[in-house]
């Protein structure tokens, strides 16, 4: 075996032919992959330009700015945030339209309850025309009068003897007794979702309960975004006829709701150019709004028919009266007579002192 050649000095130290050599292969070698690099890189530049927005971006959490991705890496990571991963089976052609189905599907049912939500209010509007055309004043079509009032308080089986019609003008919000324009009528029924005339004759049953005879009301039901996951271990909630915001609102202060309503009650009734109301009028609406709730109201309106002196009555009688029921008992109890009551009131005290006297000498005989 013939013996190797030994390397010179000069080739050690890389300084002879042969360290020449391999210096320009390796040199030759680095400038011809920097040359292929760059066209690499030029032709990606020009054949798969790079399209980012910001809002691909945002979605990427690894992003890194001044990388090279190619352009599916942000539809992919995209998809992933959104949902959950297809299987390992699925490509993504099947997951992009699966995608597009979804979001469909989506678009369909937010179309759907858009279109159920405003066809559950032209239901309610739609109803409101249709009722007040129905009743209203012929030669006026804007006016329902006191006789169409009447006539659709007997189809609805609504008592025109009670306080339910005024609590309806009181909903309404009606400038003139018994008499409704059509714009009060429509924007009333609307807000309370009245749909029917059975929905209309419930509501008001419902108010003069917890108004006027001061009934306690039900449970309030429990709110409709409980989770489906709570929902399925109870009942149902019932489904109400009307809407009930304000029925609520005003069992959290029945006593202020009430002030409301009976102050509403003498402005219905009081022309413009008066500030009185006739008796005529006020005994009518204290038998029926005062007498349910304070036994004594009944003995009131009995003393002034049999009296048959008194006119009218002004705001201070008006809001006196209420005041009187409220703190004196049918027996007297809880009446000062140093208090500042209106003339009227303490003639009725005096009246009834002398039939509780003519009562106890009937008994002792």
């Amino acid at each position: 075996m013939p013996p190797r050649r030994k390397k010179s000095t000069e080739d050690v130290q890389g300084t002879g032919p042969a360290a020449s050599a391999t210096q320009g292969r390796r040199s030759s070698a680095r400038l011809k992959d920097a040359s292929m690099g760059s066209d690499l890189s030029d032709s990606i530049t020009r054949e798969t330009p790079i399209e980012s927005t910001s809002k691909k971006r945002k979605a990427v959490s690894d992003y890194k700015e001044g990388y090279y991705y190619q352009p599916y890496y942000f539809e992919i990571t995209e998809k992933k945030t959104k949902k959950k991963a297809k299987g390992a089976g699925a490509s993504a052609a099947d997951a992009k339209n699966d995608d597009g189905a979804d979001d469909d599907v989506k678009a369909s049912k937010n179309k759907g309850a858009g279109k159920s939500k405003k066809a559950a209010v032209n239901v309610s509007g739609n109803f409101a025309e249709q009722l007040f055309d129905s009743y209203a004043e012929a030669s006026d079509p804007q006016s329902m009068t006191a006789e169409g009032f009447e006539r659709l308080c007997g189809e609805a089986n609504i008592p025109m003897a009670g306080a339910q019609p005024l609590l309806l003008a009181w909903q309404l919000d009606a400038k003139e007794l018994g008499s409704f324009s059509r714009v009060e009528w429509t924007k009333g029924l609307q807000d309370l979702q009245i749909t029917s005339l059975e929905s209309l004759a419930i509501a008001l049953v419902d108010l003069e309960d917890l108004i006027v005879l001061r009934k306690p009301p039900p449970a309030k039901p429990v709110s409709q975004s409980i989770s489906k996951g709570i929902k399925s271990k109870f009942a149902p909630p019932a489904i109400d006829k009307y809407k009930k915001d304000r029925y609520w609102d005003y069992s959290a202060n029945v006593g202020s709701a009430f002030s409301h309503f009976y102050n509403f009650c003498f402005a219905l009734v009081k022309k413009e150019s008066s500030r009185n109301i006739d008796m005529e009028y006020a005994t009518a609406f204290w038998s029926v709004i005062l007498a349910p709730r304070y036994p004594i109201m009944s003995e009131v309106v009995e003393f002034i028919n049999e009296k048959g002196t008194y006119k009218g009555v002004n705001k201070d009688l008006w809001t006196m009266m209420y005041e009187f029921c409220q703190n004196v008992q049918p027996s007297l109890d809880g009446y000062d007579a140093e208090g500042a009551w209106p003339t009227l009131l303490d003639d009725f005290v005096e009246w009834k002192k002398s039939k509780q006297g003519a009562n106890a000498g009937d008994a002792s005989t």
